[in-house]
């Protein structure tokens, strides 16, 4: 099945960007990149109905957390809070895809957050695209009560492109060991060989996707933490995010006051 790419298409819930080699499909309900189309050729996986997880295709936010939360539990400020199962037995990469997010302004998402997460608080996207780059930002901004807050983007990339094979260049120095649940235990390890479902830290230098002589991307975010997911066959993931999976459970997570934000910009660069 081959999805229908029609880059006039910017009716109610979606955002089309051009460039003079680029075209960008944003779909407003989870403020997720439905396409990323450079020199005819497209990046991401698509939402053809042939995969079998939401959480796999196109490139999409994830906040007000990343990863798994371990059983979906956390406590903050002396209370336990429950977050929805969507990935038995956790809870994964935040509320942001499951919800319509409103354009408030030109590339600019607005999603005002609410149940299940209790701390309310305000998520926005913004995308601008270039001739050779397309830069995506995700914030989050405290409300009246203070939150924990982790974000970041998940990227879907295809793994073929045409009769090339993706070849990923990733320099990172240490890697958070996983449990068999895969939850970080809070230790680092030596990086051994992939492929991959980890957290990384202490990337030397911006990683970088290779189809064959002709393509290529490098991504570009300023973080010490990315997620690279490469065990399928189709698709290598390739996450900048501003901590690692289950950090609302680790005593070092960022918490934000009333009023404060974090952001997390990615720049995809190719040509």
């Amino acid at each position: 099945m081959t999805e229908q790419f029609d880059p006039n298409h910017a009716g109610p819930g979606r955002t089309t960007l051009e460039s003079a080699n680029a075209v960008v499909l944003i779909d407003h309900f989870g403020a997720r990149l439905r396409s990323i189309r450079v020199g005819g050729n497209e990046l991401l996986v698509a939402d053809t109905g042939e995969i079998d997880s939401t959480l796999m295709w196109g490139c999409y936010p994830m906040v007000p957390w990343v990863g798994r939360v371990d059983r979906g539990i956390f406590e903050f400020d002396g209370r336990s809070h429950q977050m929805p199962i969507n990935l038995p037995p956790h809870s994964i990469h935040g509320t942001g895809l499951t919800n319509e997010w409103t354009e408030e302004a030109p590339g600019t998402l607005r999603l005002d957050l609410s149940d299940p997460w209790p701390f309310g608080g305000v998520a926005r996207t913004h995308a601008e695209l270039h001739s050779d780059s397309l830069t995506i930002t995700i914030s989050v901004t405290a409300g009246h009560q203070a939150m924990p807050a982790v974000v970041g983007w998940h990227p879907v990339f295809r793994k073929h492109i045409g009769s090339a094979s993706a070849a990923l260049t990733f320099e990172p120095r240490r890697m958070w060991l996983r449990d068999s649940d895969g939850i970080p235990t809070g230790d680092h390890v030596s990086v051994p060989p992939g492929p991959w479902d980890d957290c990384f830290v202490g990337v030397s230098s911006n990683p970088s996707i290779s189809w064959g002589d002709d393509l290529a991307v490098t991504l570009e975010s300023a973080t010490d933490t990315w997620v690279v997911y490469d065990e399928t066959p189709y698709a290598i993931c390739v996450e900048p995010q501003t901590g690692p999976a289950n950090a609302f459970n680790h005593p070092d997570c960022l918490v934000l006051q009333p009023g404060e934000t974090l952001a997390l910009p990615f720049t995809i660069r190719w040509g």
